[in-house]
This record gives structure tokens, C-alpha cells and sequence, in this order.
């Protein structure tokens, strides 16, 4: 009988192995602060991966095959996903930020999956590429000694230098604050670092939003209602429309008959130059219902809504949807939803098969007449659809297929390479979403006129969508191009509305042709239904005499925000054409 005897413990790495180790770790490491360094670096945001990878394949030139496979298993990882993330960077121009990660929470698969192809792409080349350095690299001796270099002790010393000097220069222009804005940019910019940095923001964004006290903003925010007329019902109606580009539009010279019945309105503002902030609709709702500027995106949840300052003026309030929410989590846009006196969701919480069954916009109409019936003096509605975003058939009720199309709801295929294959069939189910939207502002605004009351509608898309055809991205938005950046704004004041007041229905009428971003929502929603606050800017809101236009800022997912005017393509629209009625 033998007995087990334990094994001895391993002995502790000579000091050369660990400052062989240290250094191989530090070149590894060393891209990351290499692009720190760069002042420019949002303009190449796939620099930092690349700078990354092409150091890994100098880095068996420097030190032993030993010491790479101690490296390697640190840095394995983000070795394997540099394919993948710079794949990503191509094809959306933009660099992994926490808005990455807050979209990919809130995105259900099908909708994720018209990037699948890509995804897998990058996965296969990042094990290949795997695969192959490690039998090339580490299993044979294609190496040379760092001791054989001595003048790489002197480099890495010297490789600090500019980053210290960059500390030192923020710090002297703006103290410590800036210290941690400006460097806590470039680090989010960097590779693996960045994407770590990403993923811990968006965790905090998270929290921030699911903490988000109502109450308490409604205490701090200000606001009063000017009167119409002594004792007269006001109802005031926004719809959010989604993914509803300017150019399908029959009202906007689009060929088709998509918007018969709204180019029958009488009194239509038609808005023919209005830019979206953002191109997704996590990002740009946030922008349109708050006064966050377009730089504070990610604090808009510390700022008063429409719904919030409506409720201290003395509105009853209420918020219906037809989109979904992230299962029992509130996403970006449905957290506003908790501001209103009610709220109603009637699309089943975020699934890919929810995704596809939600309810059409037309089952808003019930609840919306149900509470006109109350007879309630001062009224202000939130009607958040799901409009023309894919699937697009899953979005119309079969009455409303007016252009053949064999697309069916439940059409799972990614949008993007399907279209191109198929860009009629794609093409004539988007053009039936605007159909139907048509069908249900032209409810929703009778269901108004109908009314005693002074009453206004405003209708206005987070975002727009590529067409079929489109060269890039077809069928999709989160993007920069002018069908995903033009968007549809419509305005619709009764009679009594325009009685009561006569200067913001001018002012609005005057403004039809100004170039306009979603901004102005915000405060031109406000002043429409006469409410003024802190918050509410006269010179940014349509409806008051002294608006201004100012510099118009769009913001690309992942990207760093831009003068739509002076930095992107003019956008290639019909001429505006006088829509008021």
C-alpha cells in the first residue's frame, strides 16, 4: 500500500521570468495607451483594435514563447473578439460605447439578427486568427530574446511621457473634473479597456434609469398653464411616431397614395425640414420629450418631461403605448410612462415573439376615446406606437395590405440582406406601415375635432428608416443618412384652438419651412398647449415669436456628435411645398 503524497508547490517565477512577463504585458497592454494618446481618435474609432492586434503579432519578436503563453491567457479574450469588433466598426462607423450595450439590452433577436451574419464573420475569424498565432507563435520558437533589445528598457520608460502630459494639460485647463471627463473619454475609446469602461457605464445608466424618482422631479420643476379661454377644455395629443421616413410620405411628394387621408385635413401643418437627434429610438425619444441637451443624452433621465411638467401645470396626464416594455424593467423610453397620472401598455412585455405580436397602433383608439369621455378640463396624452418598425408586416392589419407584398408578420430573415434580394415585396410592406399610420392620425385628429374644446395634435418620428434600395443598411435605421435623419412632423389645431390662440397658430404656420431638429418638441409642445417653465426655452419652440434657428446636432450611435449642416451630405428631399391648410 502507497500513500499520495501531495505535490510539491510549484516554485516562484526567477525574477527575469517575471519582468520578461511584466513587459510582455505592458506591450500588450501599451496600444491602449498609445491611442489614449491621441487627441483625434473619435475620427478613427477602429484605430484602437487594430493598433492592438498589429501589437500582438510584433510581440512574439520580443520576448519567449513561454512568457506569451503566461500573456496570451490574460489577454486571450480580447485577442479572439478584435475581428469581431472591428467588423462592428466598419460596417456602423462607430466605436463600443455603453450606448452599444444599453441598445442591446432593450433589442429583441430578430431585430439583432439582421447583423447575424456579420457577428458570425467576426467570431470565425477571431478564433482562425486564434488558432493559427497560437500554433505558429507559441508552440514553436519564431521569437527573439527582449534582452537581445536593451534599448526597449529605455523606450517603455520613455512611452509615458506623453501620457502624463496630457494629465497634466487637462488639469491645468479645468482641474480634476476635467481630468476625469476628458480622460475617461479616451480610455472608453481605447481596446480591450474601452469596451470594459463601456459595459460598467451602461450598467450604471441602467441603474440611473430604473431609479429615476418621479415624485421628487416634480417637486424641483416649475411650471403654470396660461388659460385658452376661462373654464374651456384644453386636450393636448403628441404622437411619437417610430421609424416613419419623411420621403414615403404622400404629403412630402413621395409617388404613392401613402397619406390619402392626411392630405385631406384641413388645417395640416406639414414641417419639411425636420432632422432627428439620434437614429435610435432609445436615444432620440429621450431627446424629444425632456430638455436634455443632445451632450447630456445620458443624464436625461434627471430632467422633466413633457409629462412632468404638464402634471405641475395642472394637467391630468396619461401615457398609451403600443410598444413593449423589457420584460418587467422599464426600457429608456417607457420609463417616462411612470411621469403620467396613467399609463397603458398594451403590447406584451419584449420578446422576439412579443416583438412580433405587439398590438396595432389602432388599439390605442378605445382607450383615447374612453378618456375624452371624462370630460376632464385640462387633458395631455402621450401616444407612443410602434409605426412602421419591423417587421413591417406585423404592423398593419391585413386590410391595410394595399401594396401586395408576400411578406408575412412572423418574416424573421434579416432585414438588410433580404431586402436587397427582395426590394419590391420589402418596399411595398413599408409603404403599407404608412398606410395604416395615415388611417390612425386621421382618427385620432377627427376624434378631436368632434370635441367642444380647444385642442391641438402634434405628430412627430423618432427616427427614420432606409429604404429598400438603399446602397447600405437597407431597411434599417441606427444609422447616419438622410432617410434614418429626416423625419415627418405634422401639426393639427381645431378652430377653437386657433380662436383662442391666434399668435401660436401663426407662429406655428410660419415655421413649416425652417430647418428644424426634435429639439424643438419639447418646448414648442409646451407652449402649444400654454404651459411656460424654467425649462421651456422661447426661442427654441416653433409656436413662439421669438424662436430662433440654431446649429442642428445629430448624434450617430457610438459616434461623436455632429453639425448635421456643416458636417453631413444636405439632405436630397422634394422642395417644401406649402402644407397648412
Amino acid at each position: 500500500m502507497t500513500l499520495d503524497h501531495p505535490d510539491p508547490p510549484a516554485p516562484p517565477l526567477p525574477f527575469s521570468e517575471l519582468a520578461r512577463l511584466l513587459l510582455a504585458v505592458f506591450i500588450v497592454t501599451f496600444p491602449n495607451f498609445l491611442y489614449f494618446c491621441i487627441e483625434s481618435q473619435r475620427e478613427h474609432p477602429s484605430a484602437g483594435p487594430v493598433v492592438y492586434g498589429w501589437v500582438l503579432g510584433i510581440l512574439p519578436l520580443l520576448t519567449r514563447p513561454s512568457i506569451i503563453r503566461k500573456t496570451l491567457l490574460i489577454y486571450l479574450g480580447a485577442s479572439v473578439f478584435i475581428p469581431l469588433i472591428i467588423l462592428y466598426m466598419i460596417l456602423l462607423q462607430v466605436r463600443v460605447d455603453k450606448w452599444t450595450f444599453m441598445i442591446l439590452l432593450e433589442t429583441n433577436g430578430q431585430e439583432a439578427s439582421a447583423y447575424a451574419w456579420q457577428l458570425i464573420v467576426g467570431v470565425v475569424a477571431g478564433l482562425v486568427c486564434g488558432i493559427l498565432y497560437h500554433r505558429y507563435f507559441v508552440k514553436t520558437r519564431h521569437t527573439v530574446c527582449a534582452s537581445k533589445m536593451p534599448l526597449i528598457k529605455w523606450a517603455r520608460c520613455l512611452l509615458w511621457f506623453p501620457i502624463f502630459a496630457l494629465i497634466l494639460k487637462d488639469y491645468h485647463a479645468g482641474g480634476m473634473e476635467a481630468i476625469e471627463n476628458n480622460n475617461l473619454s479616451r480610455i472608453g475609446s481605447c481596446y480591450p479597456f474601452g469596451v470594459l469602461v463601456a459595459y460598467v457605464q451602461s450598467l450604471g445608466l441602467r441603474s440611473q434609469i430604473a431609479s429615476r424618482d418621479v415624485e421628487a422631479i416634480l417637486v424641483k420643476s416649475s411650471a403654470r398653464h396660461i388659460a385658452a379661454t376661462p373654464q374651456q377644455r384644453e386636450i393636448y395629443i403628441l404622437v411619437l411616431g417610430e421609424s416613419a421616413r419623411f420621403a414615403s410620405f404622400q404629403l412630402n411628394g413621395y409617388e404613392r397614395a401613402t397619406t390619402p387621408k392626411l392630405a385631406a385635413i384641413p388645417r395640416l401643418i406639414n414641417f419639411q425640414d425636420v432632422i432627428t437627434e439620434a437614429t435610435l429610438t432609445g436615444q432620440s425619444v429621450p431627446l424629444l420629450i425632456t430638455p436634455a441637451p443632445i451632450t447630456k443624452l445620458s443624464q436625461a433621465q434627471k430632467y422633466p418631461s413633457i409629462i412632468t411638467l404638464s402634471r405641475r401645470a395642472g394637467f391630468r396626464t396619461y401615457w398609451l403605448s403600443t410598444q413593449p416594455k423589457q420584460g418587467s424593467t422599464d426600457t429608456v423610453c417607457s420609463t417616462y410612462a411612470k411621469d403620467a397620472n396613467e399609463s397603458l401598455f398594451l403590447s406584451p412585455p419584449r420578446t422576439d415573439e412579443a416583438y412580433i405580436n405587439t398590438a396595432y397602433d389602432g388599439e390605442l383608439l378605445a382607450p383615447l376615446k374612453e378618456i375624452l369621455k371624462r370630460n376632464e378640463l385640462k387633458v395631455i396624452i402621450v401616444l407612443h406606437t410602434m409605426g412602421s418598425h419591423w417587421s413591417y408586416p406585423a404592423r398593419y392589419p391585413s386590410e391595410f395590405q394595399h401594396f401586395p407584398t408576400v411578406l408575412k408578420p412572423k418574416f424573421l430573415s434579416p432585414q438588410p440582406a433580404s431586402a436587397a434580394k427582395f426590394p419590391v415585396e420589402f418596399t411595398n410592406a413599408y409603404d403599407n406601415t404608412i398606410l395604416y399610420t395615415d388611417w390612425f392620425l386621421n382618427e385620432v385628429i377627427h376624434e378631436l375635432d368632434r370635441i367642444d374644446a380647444v385642442t391641438a395634435f402634434w405628430y412627430v418620428s423618432d427616427h427614420g428608416e432606409n429604404s429598400a434600395t438603399a446602397p447600405k443598411n437597407p431597411c434599417m435605421h441606427g444609422v447616419v443618412s438622410p432617410d434614418v435623419l429626416h423625419v415627418p412632423m405634422l401639426v393639427w389645431l381645431s378652430p377653437g384652438y386657433a380662436r383662442a390662440r391666434p399668435i401660436i397658430a401663426k407662429s406655428l404656420a410660419l415655421h413649416r419651412n425652417a430647418p428644424l431638429s426634435t429639439s424643438t418638441v419639447f418646448h414648442s409642445f409646451l407652449q402649444t398647449a400654454g404651459i411656460t417653465s424654467d425649462s421651456v426655452t422661447a426661442r427654441m419652440g416653433i409656436a413662439s415669436e421669438e424662436f430662433r434657428p440654431s446649429s442642428r446636432q445629430v448624434l450617430p450611435f457610438g459616434g461623436a456628435i455632429l453639425d448635421y449642416d456643416k458636417n453631413l451630405v444636405p439632405l436630397n428631399s422634394s422642395k417644401p411645398s406649402d402644407s397648412s391648410r
